[in-house]
């Protein structure tokens, strides 16, 4: 018996369609067979030189050829066609195809992000997908195509042994954002001590969102920080309370004079600390005359609101402490 079924080809697509990023290469693969499922020998061959196929001839019942486009040279918005011909002993075929080439992205939490405004807004929502993004190796493909001046700018700051603080100065550089401000709730500090060591605090306030490295420091001994570095997302808000010791067995009797430094890499806040120790003895002994300088302090923090230079919370804030330092008759 003799079998006269003529063959013909199966392609596992008709046609094929992509979208590529542009500066990427796009893999891909289709199955040629036939009508009789068995072996068979054939070439390929593409039109265009931006698509190539892995081997140009097969053999077999079922052949995966393996296909990959280059868009290396292409641009956002352009769009390429041709056509991929198959000659077979079980005929000949034209598989077209067109590919579309769209700008880089990212895919975030927030989506596909594609220019610097999207990254804006990932850094602010989360900064830390944003980082690895920034130290990523496709970053300037995809948001610094065409400024060179953006280009120069990412590459220096890219040296920089923090990552954070290098994508808060290149958002800063590409006027995505304004740099971090700070400021204290109080501007001096004066205290009346005896024996026993007390806390305080400065409320610190910055103004925006961002990444911030602060350092806390002093030249007093009788000054201890609870915490001498802060990050950005220390904040709860957009305030974080510096706590303190102040220690009078470090202080002499009289008056004792320090500083609090809170130091950024672009601003420096500088609080003068006045401590003033009195031995035991000295209250017992003069009322009168503690009773005098804590008048004299509590018509100095009046001066200051009447003034409008603090406000009424910490007017009435500091007139408690003061008063709370009056001795007892």
């Amino acid at each position: 018996d003799f079998d006269y079924e003529l063959p013909f080809l199966y392609l596992s697509e008709e046609s094929i369609e992509i979208t590529v990023e542009s500066g990427k290469i796009h893999e891909g693969s289709f199955i040629i067979s036939n009508s009789t499922q068995k072996p068979m020998k054939g070439i390929v061959s593409s039109s265009h030189r931006l698509l190539t196929l892995k081997e140009t001839a097969f053999f077999g019942a079922e052949n995966k050829i393996f296909y990959q486009f280059n868009a290396g040279c292409l641009k956002n918005g352009d769009t390429v066609q041709g056509e991929i011909n198959i000659i077979s002993d079980c005929g000949e075929q034209r598989m077209s195809f067109v590919v579309h080439v769209e700008a880089p992205y990212y895919m975030t939490s927030l989506g596909k992000i594609k220019d610097l405004f999207q990254f804006t807004n990932l850094a602010r929502m989360d900064w830390s997908e944003a980082k690895k993004i920034f130290r990523s190796e496709g970053f300037e493909r995809t948001f610094l195509q065409s400024d060179e001046n953006y280009k120069r700018i990412y590459r220096s700051l890219l040296k920089s042994i923090s990552t954070s603080q290098a994508l808060e100065e290149f958002l800063i550089a590409i006027h995505k954002k304004t740099r971090i401000r700070l400021y204290v709730d109080k501007e001096r500090l004066e205290y009346l001590v005896t024996e026993d060591s007390f806390m305080d605090k400065l409320t610190l306030t910055k103004d925006q969102w961002g990444y911030v490295e602060i350092k806390v420091s002093t030249d007093a001994d009788f000054i201890q920080f609870e915490q001498k570095y802060i990050w950005g997302d220390f904040f709860l808000g957009n305030t974080y309370p510096i706590s303190f010791l102040l220690d009078p067995k470090k202080m002499r009797y009289g008056n004792n004079y320090g500083h609090i430094w809170i130091k950024t890499v672009h601003q420096i806040i500088e609080i003068p600390v006045t401590c003033r120790r009195h031995r035991e003895t000295e209250r017992q002994i003069s009322p009168e005359k503690r009773s005098l300088q804590v008048q004299s302090a509590l018509q100095r923090n009046y001066l200051k609101f009447r003034l409008n230079q603090i406000d009424l919370a910490k007017y009435l804030e500091e007139s408690h402490r003061l008063l709370q330092q009056l001795p007892e008759t």
